[in-house]
């Protein structure tokens, strides 16, 4: 039986260390899951498992190339199935983990993007809306997180045009957390004169227009920082 490769057990190990420094509890997590199954019958509780412990005893790999190839190519890029997949759940898990942290924290927020009701959707059903709505004044956030070191190697962060257009019209904040140096940033949309952006025609990855938030190093700072600010954004 395959295993799962390197590139993504490693990713999994330091999403399992930020819902530590996040206190949140991964018992917790799963407990959301429990009895759910996503849309194409696997079992949620089973796959976030399998996933978060980088375990293909069940055959994770095969089940995720097997459901998530044909009809997600526009989303998936170049990763597998699984990848594609894994690459979901392990995002899913770090919202989760926000999700305990700002409770724990007592900052008025809920779930609100298109993805939480967790499941696995075709490109024609994924929307550019914002992960949370935080703050007194019910403020759109989106959680952005980097597993590969991108973010503090290039100094930038890069996201779609159309979901820059989308969040920034919404007055949006961001929430970046690079989960390999355990730091986080808050960037107000609103602000404009607070960032730096650079337009990107056609990006390597995206395959499309972007738009690159620069400098992003000088906006990184301890977690913790990051997670209170949004109690006042």
């Amino acid at each position: 039986m395959a295993e799962i490769s390197e590139k993504y057990t490693k990713k999994a190990k330091a999403v399992e260390q930020i819902i530590a420094e996040l206190g949140a509890d991964w018992a917790h997590i799963l407990d959301r899951y429990a009895g759910q199954t996503f849309t194409n019958g696997l079992d949620k509780v089973e796959v976030f498992s399998a996933v978060l412990a980088s375990d293909n005893s069940n055959g994770i790999i095969g089940s995720l190339n097997d459901r998530l190839t044909d009809g997600f190519g526009h989303m998936r890029g170049s990763r597998t199935g699984f990848e594609y997949g894994a690459d979901l759940v392990l995002g899913w898990i770090v919202e989760d983990a926000l999700d305990e942290a700002l409770t724990r924290l007592e900052i008025h927020h809920r779930l609100d993007g298109a993805d939480s009701s967790r499941d696995f959707l075709p490109s024609r059903k994924v929307k550019a809306s914002a992960d949370f709505v935080v703050g007194k004044g019910d403020r759109k956030l989106e959680l952005a997180t980097d597993l590969t070191g991108f973010w503090k190697r290039e100094n930038r962060y890069d996201m779609r045009d159309s979901k820059f257009q989308t969040l920034k019209s919404e007055n949006a904040v961001l929430f970046l957390i690079d989960i390999i140096e355990k730091r986080s940033a808050v960037i107000d949309l609103a602000k404009t004169g607070s960032y730096e952006v650079e337009a990107i025609p056609f990006h390597f990855v995206y395959k499309k227009p972007a738009t690159a938030i620069l400098k992003i190093n000088e906006h990184l700072g301890e977690l913790e920082t990051g997670l209170r600010q949004l109690a006042v954004v």
